[in-house]
């Protein structure tokens, strides 16, 4: 057990025969939900709300806690996780869902998207902290009827090799609005917490020998950030604050990660293949591009060039940086698009108009390695074939059942937020007729998806990629 005055970090193990190699593996393991309660000054509450659309933080104290149980060779393990942290920071966060916090019929709150920062208010390497962790996403089921396609697909792509997806779980939160001596308290229902990319993202990896180096230049990056030149320049701006490209720390090196990113778009325009080898995995890629495909997310790099980040490792052992393609926000996937192709009937050919998918597809080894990696990540023992998918879906759904239908909010259309189980895409999509749990071959988007992908590798034309600019 480990005391730091007002802040706790406790793991408890009984019975344990079991060995887990990573801390951050039992905070967001999808088998127990986390408990989550968060407490914010009344005044600083007020301010929040008032200012939702901004990205100004104020100070909160959360409680974390959460319980694992195992079973190993007969023998019942569990770990517990418990730390509590003064003055960390909240901020509500999303685009489009980033809507008036509070009802003004009921004065009942909203769900709501929160970011949370654990190192705003204090130093980053205060040993309070749990380690590599500085915070997190909380992410209410806006639109999602099964309460569960963002945790299940980064789960999924993680399941599928993809390392640079963020981990995702389950948790019950609690908001506590302190006011003098009294305070009021908000079930806010079930959540998803999301691992955030940042610089403890890239540490871990780090040290789980994944990433050679930490200090490499991370982007995040929005439309249309497609990795393309225009007229000889990068299409899309670059920056510190709201770019296309947006330079998440070494800001003061910005001129320098600059010319990075455009020397390896430069790369990708030039179908400089020997440089691009050199500059990638192009193994994690493939595994990436297959198993975006296969969850139909669609409001990514490869189709809409939107929501991903780009790391530029420092590599030690070949002196040079290397390229990363990190996958972010997966919100919008088993079926759930506001674009044109449907994303579980449509050919997995949608997601190769762009550059590194031409590059990768330009050499016929990769094709058969990107078909090899499709069947086997939508076949019968992959977690999103048919049957297991849904196996899966019901075994989250028994386990937050108790926590959806919450009387301290206001349940509200215009959001989509949702207080009970419905086999449905979010009320926006394109594609209301797809569903997760029934359906038929070309409704059900597991059946489907499989189906759309027998097709393409059996065509002709899926032999040869055309990579023409």
């Amino acid at each position: 057990m480990k005391h730091f005055g007002k802040s706790i970090f406790l793991f408890i193990l009984s019975n344990c025969a079991l060995v887990f190699a990573n801390d951050l593996d039992l905070i967001f393991d999808t088998g127990s939900v986390a408990e989550t309660v968060i407490t914010v000054n009344k005044e600083d509450w007020d301010t929040l709300c008032q200012n939702y659309k901004g990205k100004e933080q104020v100070k909160a104290q959360i409680e974390f806690h959460k319980k694992i149980c195992t079973s190993k060779n007969g023998e019942n393990n569990s770990v517990s996780v418990d730390f509590n942290l003064q003055n960390i920071g909240i901020r509500f966060r999303g685009n489009t869902s980033r809507k008036i916090p509070i009802s003004k019929e009921t004065g009942k709150p909203y769900q709501r998207h929160f970011a949370i920062d654990f190192t705003e208010f204090q130093n980053q390497n205060n040993q309070m902290l749990p380690e590599n962790l500085k915070g997190f996403d909380l992410k209410c089921f806006k639109g999602d009827g099964n309460f569960c396609r963002e945790i299940l697909s980064y789960n999924f792509l993680r399941e599928c090799g993809v390392w640079t997806a963020p981990r995702a779980g389950y948790t019950h939160l609690t908001l506590k609005i302190q006011d003098g001596n009294t305070s009021k308290i908000f079930d806010y229902g079930i959540y998803s917490m999301i691992e955030e990319v940042n610089t403890s993202f890239l540490i871990d990896r780090t040290k789980n020998n994944q990433f050679e180096s930490s200090k490499g230049n991370l982007f995040k990056c929005f439309w249309p950030a497609k990795l393309n030149l225009e007229k000889g320049k990068l299409k899309g701006s670059v920056g510190v604050e709201e770019n296309s490209y947006t330079l998440k720390n070494h800001k003061k090196e910005i001129q320098t990660a600059t010319t990075d990113l455009e020397s390896f778009v430069t790369v990708l325009e030039t179908n400089d293949y020997n440089s691009f080898q050199k500059l990638t995995d192009t193994d994690l890629l493939l595994r990436t591009l297959a198993a975006e495909i296969i969850v139909g997310n669609w409001d990514n790099y490869w189709i809409n060039g939107n929501n991903f980040y780009i790391y530029f490792d420092k590599c030690k052992k070949n002196p040079g940086q290397k390229f990363y393609l990190i996958p972010f926000d997966l919100d919008n996937t088993l079926g759930s698009s506001w674009a044109n192709n449907d994303p579980s009937n449509s050919s997995p050919e949608c997601w190769f108009n762009n550059n590194l998918a031409k590059m990768l597809l330009s050499k016929p080894y990769n094709v058969k390695k990107l078909h090899k990696y499709l069947l086997e990540f939508s076949g019968p023992k992959s977690l999103c074939s048919r049957e297991n998918a849904a196996e899966k879906i019901l075994q989250y759904q028994k386990m937050i059942e108790p926590y959806i239908n919450t009387q301290d909010i206001d349940f509200e259309n215009e959001s989509y937020t949702i207080n009970h189980f419905e086999d449905i895409v979010h009320p926006g999509s394109r594609y209301q007729e797809i569903k997760l749990l029934s359906g038929d071959s070309k409704t059900n988007f597991f059946e489907a998806k499989r189906e759309s992908i027998l097709n393409f590798i059996n065509s002709q034309d899926s032999k040869i990629i055309n990579i023409k600019k």
